[in-house]
């Protein structure tokens, strides 16, 4: 008698574990589609140069998978004239938050982001170019025990012109 209700509870189990991977896998499946068909948008300037950046993270209107709302991530621009303008960088369907780190190259001061949802992640940054701000996104994985995840590395998904 336990042992039929020990095999319908890993039965349980077992679909629980598959409907989580299931859901996951097609969410990033979907991520991945609207970033390949996602072009660099190139942001014009303004009448000065920006002075600062800043992460911010809204509730986005869509809905990932599992329901819960996506997350719009923006970069707010504080330009020399005073003025603060946000522009939509990406949608991400986890949680994010600004990081108190940063690289080397970052501009201006500027912190990482990074957003992370079910072993799936981004991290954010905001570079110097040539004659522009690069916006920056590389993806990074939740590894188990034993697998190494691959290195991936910043690829640009925005730019601000100077």
């Amino acid at each position: 008698m336990n042992t039929k209700y020990i095999s319908k509870a890993l039965i349980v189990i077992l679909v629980i574990i598959i409907g989580f991977f299931t859901i996951r896998f097609l969410d990033q499946k979907r991520s991945a589609e609207i970033r390949e068909n996602k072009d660099v948008e190139v942001i014009d300037s303004q009448d000065s140069s920006p002075k600062s950046f800043e992460w911010k993270f809204e509730d986005s209107d869509s809905l990932n998978l599992d329901g819960q709302p996506n997350t719009d991530v923006f970069v707010e621009v504080t330009y020399e004239s005073g003025e603060v303008k946000a522009f939509l960088v990406d949608t991400q369907s986890g949680g994010c938050n600004a990081l108190d780190s940063a690289d080397e190259d970052n501009a201006l001061g500027s912190k990482n982001a990074q957003c992370y949802g079910a072993g799936l992640g981004y991290t954010y940054k905001i570079t110097k170019g040539e004659d522009s701000y690069l916006l920056k996104r590389k993806q990074f994985e939740e590894a188990l025990p034993g697998y190494n995840s691959p290195a991936t590395e910043y690829e640009v998904i925005s730019e601000i012109k100077l």
